[in-house]
């Protein structure tokens, strides 16, 4: 079990760029663990975080560990934004092929009945 507290603060230590102490975060990673959360959704939950945090004017959320991964429930919504905002990132195949998306059309209707000539048009007019 030591190795996976390891594993969990060693993920959050080279995502984050910080050298946290160990043993003074020890707590937090044991309540990670305990609810079966893995290194990658540390690097996912601090990659989103500073992906956000480069896109903003201020920091919404500032990367510490204690305020993180102190409580689970808020660790766990943000891994669900997180990870539901790289779902929702749809990649094309390469820059020829999102111009070619772009212009496609998305429904196409077939004409059941072919359209009224002119005379038929102007023989309905009274």
């Amino acid at each position: 079990m030591t190795d996976q507290l390891h594993a969990l603060h060693s993920a959050w230590c080279k995502s984050s760029a910080q050298e946290i102490n160990y043993r003074a975060t020890e707590r937090l990673w044991y309540a990670l663990h305990q609810l079966d959360f893995t290194p990658d959704d540390v690097r996912c939950v601090v990659d989103g975080m500073k992906r956000f945090n480069s896109r903003s004017m201020d920091a919404k959320y500032r990367i510490q560990a204690h305020k993180v991964c102190g409580d689970p429930e808020v660790f766990a919504s943000m891994l669900a934004e997180f990870r539901g905002k790289e779902r929702n990132r749809i990649k094309p195949p390469s820059p020829a092929q999102a111009i070619v998306e772009q212009f496609r059309g998305t429904k196409t209707v077939t004409i059941q009945s072919p359209a009224k000539s002119v005379g038929e048009i102007l023989r309905a007019l009274p």
